[in-house]
């Protein structure tokens, strides 16, 4: 069994501070045999007080939470492996209509007979506000069945293939990715 959490909170934030100053400087205003003999003073600007502003530009947040509780053995020639699982997503970005829930419960059998022939099923049932509110949750049965040739005591005296396997599966799968703009 396992539980895994995550959480994300990611941000562009600005902030912005002014503050006007007086400023000045000295010049010379004639010049004498090489040298200076009378100056003026060159002001400018105004002392104002410490102004600013700030701005949240974008924003992103997301949880993420899954469990899932495994449980495996081998009877002979027989072997099983199932597996529970819940998932559940959470994405929220700065806008409208840009949060999105996500949720997934399912349940996988792999089952193997010598280590050649073998069985998958999946039930998956999965949930999004994203889809109209009389179709959020949807079932996605799926088999699979393969068959290990180079297992086979046949493929055993050649060197020419190592690993060759046949596998064929059927399933209904469905999904929420509709584009965002149309």
């Amino acid at each position: 069994a396992s539980v895994r959490i995550g959480y994300d909170n990611l941000a562009s934030y600005w902030e912005n501070h002014t503050k006007g100053y007086k400023y000045g400087m000295a010049s010379v205003a004639s010049w004498e045999n090489g040298l200076p003999i009378a100056g003026e003073e060159i002001t400018g600007g105004k002392d104002t007080e410490m102004s600013g502003d700030s701005k949240l530009d974008w924003q992103y947040r997301a949880f993420n939470f899954q469990m899932n509780v495994d449980w495996q053995r081998q009877f002979g020639v027989h072997s099983l492996y199932s597996m529970l699982l819940y998932t559940y997503k959470y994405d929220n970005a700065k806008g409208i209509n840009n949060t999105f829930y996500r949720q997934n419960a399912g349940w996988y059998t792999h089952y193997g007979f010598k280590n050649r022939y073998f069985a998958d099923f999946t039930l998956m049932a999965s949930a999004s506000n994203l889809l109209a509110p009389d179709h959020r949750w949807n079932v996605s049965p799926t088999v699979g069945l393969a068959w290990l040739i180079s297992n086979e005591k046949f493929m055993q005296s050649q060197n020419v293939v190592d690993f060759l396997k046949l596998r064929a599966s059927f399933g209904m799968l469905n999904t929420d990715n509709i584009p965002g703009n149309g």
